[in-house]
Order: C-alpha cells, then sequence, then structure tokens
C-alpha cells in the first residue's frame, strides 16, 4: 500500500527513463503524503506522469529506489515473484546448481538487495531501509517457495554503517545453521556464511576458477596469491599442479586447510600465511603459473592514484616470478580501475621486467549469475586477465 507520493526533478526524470533505479535525493522535487524512511510510494516525473512505485529511502544520497513499472502494484508478494523469476532463471536457463547469486540488486530490477544460495541455505544483504522493514515476512514466504532450508540475513557490509543502518546478521528463518558445502566442477568448498567474507564465499570467480584448469599441466609450479580459502588453489591441484597458497587471515588459512583435506590435495598444496608484500620480497623461485586476486586496491574515487600505484607495485613484483611462457591470471575487482586502465597497469609491469604478455582471449568478468543491465556499469567491477608472459 503506497503512502504517498514522490515527484522527480527533470533530471531525475531523465535519468529514470533512461533506467535508473537509484534516485538520489537532489533528483526529487518533492513529495506528497505521510512518508516515512522505508514506505512504499509513487513515484512521477517533472510532468507528473507516473514512473512507477518504490521504496522512499531518504538514506545517503539515496532518494527513492524504483522497483516497479507504472502499470505494477508494489508489494510482498510483487517482491516474492521477482525473485522466484530470478531463482528460475538462474536454475533453468543458466543451469547453475551448488550455488550461485540469486538476485543481484539492479540486474534483477531488484535496487538494494543481493541475495546467494549455498546449496540449502539462502543469504540475504540489504542495503535498503525499504527491503530491511519487510526481511522477515520475505524470508517466511521464500523459504516455502524456493529449495533452502535456512534464510541468513547478513547486514554487516560497510555501506551500511556509512549511511547509518543497523549491523546485524543471524539466522532469521529456517534451520540454525550457517555452514555447507559446495561444489564447483569437481571441486569442493565449505562455506562458512557468517564467518567468511562478502556471504560466504567469492561467488563471481566461479568461471575463471573452472578456467584455470584448462591451462594446468601436471606438476606446474602454482602460485596462488590472496588465496582465500583455496578457489583457484583447489583447482590448480586437482588438476596435478604443485601449488602455493599465500593468504594473511587465519580464518581462511584454517578454511584452506579444510578445503585441501576436502579434496584429499594434501600432498599438493603448500599454505603459507603472510603478507602477500612480505612474500614477494622474500620468495626467489619462479613460477609456471601466478594468480593475483587481491582486495579492492582502489575502494573510493579518491583513492584512486594511491591504488593504481598499489596495482602496479603488486604486477610488477609477480610478473618478475613467472617463468618464460608461464601464466598470469591478474584480476582487479575495483570498480574505480576500468577495462583499459588495467590492462596499460599489466602492460607497464611487464616492461618493467623487460618481458612482454600475450593475453588470452577477452577480459574476463564475473560469474554469469552476477547479471546485469547495460546501464549497470557499477556491477561490472571485475576485471580479470589470462595472460602469457614472455
Amino acid at each position: 500500500m503506497t503512502n504517498g507520493k514522490v515527484y522527480l526533478t527533470r533530471e531525475g526524470s531523465k535519468l529514470a527513463e533512461k533506467g535508473e533505479l537509484n534516485i538520489y535525493s537532489q533528483w526529487i522535487s518533492r513529495i506528497e503524503g505521510q512518508i516515512t524512511q522505508g514506505s512504499i510510494v509513487k513515484i512521477y516525473d517533472f510532468n507528473g506522469e507516473l514512473i512507477g512505485q518504490g521504496f522512499y529511502e531518504n538514506l545517503g544520497a539515496i532518494g527513492v529506489r524504483i522497483l516497479t513499472k507504472k502499470d505494477e502494484e508494489l508489494n510482498i508478494q510483487y517482491i516474492v515473484k521477482k525473485i522466484i523469476e530470478a531463482y528460475n532463471l538462474r536454475e533453468k536457463r543458466l543451469r547453475l546448481n551448488s550455488f550461485y547469486r540469486v538476485v543481484n540488486a539492479d540486474g534483477d530490477v531488484l535496487p538494494g538487495l543481493i541475495i546467494d544460495k549455498y546449496e540449502e541455505i539462502l543469504v540475504i544483504q540489504s542495503s535498503s531501509i525499504g527491503f530491511d522493514k519487510i526481511l522477515k515476512p520475505l524470508s517466511q514466504l521464500l523459504i516455502r517457495e524456493l529449495d533452502v532450508k535456512t534464510i541468513y540475513i547478513k547486514n554487516d557490509q560497510r555501506s551500511r554503517r556509512e549511511v547509518g543502518l543497523q549491523i546485524w546478521r543471524k539466522v532469521i528463518e529456517g534451520e540454525k545453521r550457517t555452514r555447507t558445502i559446495i561444489r564447483e566442477e569437481e571441486a569442493k568448498f565449505y562455506v562458512d556464511v557468517e564467518k567468511g567474507q562478502k556471504t560466504g564465499f567469492f561467488i563471481d570467480q566461479r568461471p575463471n576458477r573452472i578456467e584455470l584448469e584448462k591451462y594446468v599441466n601436471k606438476d606446474d609450479e602454482v602460485l596462488d596469491l590472496y588465496g582465500y580459502t583455496g578457489g583457484f588453489t583447489v583447482h590448480a591441484a586437482l588438476t596435478g599442479a604443485n601449488t602455493t597458497l599465500v593468504e594473511e587471515s587465519e580464518y581462511a588459512v584454517k578454511e584452506a586447510k579444510n578445503n585441501i583435506k576436502l579434496n584429499n590435495i594434501q600432498n599438493k598444496v603448500e599454505i603459507i600465511r603472510d603478507r602477500v608484500e612480505n612474500y614477494l620480497e622474500k620468495c626467489n623461485n619462479k613460477f609456471d603459473i601466478i594468480i593475483a586476486d587481491p582486495p579492492a586496491l582502489i575502494p573510493s574515487r579518491n583513492k584512486v592514484r594511491e591504488g593504481r600505484k598499489a596495482y602496479g607495485n603488486l604486477y610488477r613484483e609477480v610478473i618478475g616470478k613467472i617463468k618464460t611462457g608461464g601464466l598470469l591470471i591478474a584480476s582487479s575487482c575495483s570498480f574505480f580501475l576500468n577495462e583499459e586502465e588495467f590492462m596499460k597497469i599489466l602492460v607497464k609491469a611487464a616492461i618493467e621486467n623487460n618481458r612482454g604478455l600475450k593475453v588470452i582471449g577477452k577480459i574476463r568478468g564475473a560469474s554469469p549469475c552476477h547479471i546485469t543491465r547495460p546501464r549497470d556499469k557499477h556491477l561490472r567491477y571485475l576485471k580479470v586477465i589470462f595472460a602469457i608472459v614472455n
């Protein structure tokens, strides 16, 4: 049931017409009715024409989020219907299994909502006060409609803290469990949705971990930097490589050991708990394959210069430790670094080592389940380059 009306400015109307779902407060000209944060409102353009319905946010920069077209009614049944559509798309069209992203915010026209599935556990992250207010009844409906036994809310992301939303996480519906085992082709991994990063695992790198297996030869020497719980390492070792995983997180190292045992590859993997910079400085070995998947080294727009320098320093060290003809898998998850700039950093790092790069195919992105619309540039943050180093 709508509680009021929101009218957009001329600029806001143009953006909404182009498909923008997150309307900043500066693009709102006026509001009418009894509206509180999280209210469902009708949204009108500059000329008074109905655009659709959404959540009134007034949170950080966001004024309102558009969720429907003008002839659609926004309520919890509508949201459940959209989530089921997104779920069926991943299951039946993309034919994903075991784990995947069910809802990718704007990509599934549910701005402010992320839902990931790990076998029988569904993990929900909200960045919208509108979704926050309906999480309990929404979870009760989803556990009946989807093939899951547990719904876990993980509202602990930094972006919530920055806009003043409550930080919390817990099982909200179903069985009280936060741990499961997922399968990625022949690889198996423990996932702890409570203790793990993001919603428990880096789903976005799924196709890139699988592709790695195509290029691994038996007894290759592989180095997996920022290896987390062993995603790339397990795939390399299962293909026959001798793999060194470097990771500084105590939790991740412990879980990586569990995953190595789970896949019965203890004789193929060495785990080193250390900062990557320290390891590279001390390491004198050369490797057939190096995977470097660092955290976002450019976390915000005002960190671009120092972040580019950090990427340059990292890849200069990495390329210097690859054998001639070896493979580099270079990754950046920084939205504020585009593909062209990332490639320039890698080329410069190669030149500084008096080496050359031969790029294999196109620049890769996130798993197909991270669906985006053409305008959703902010959701296409991941860049992964496979290159031969000469």
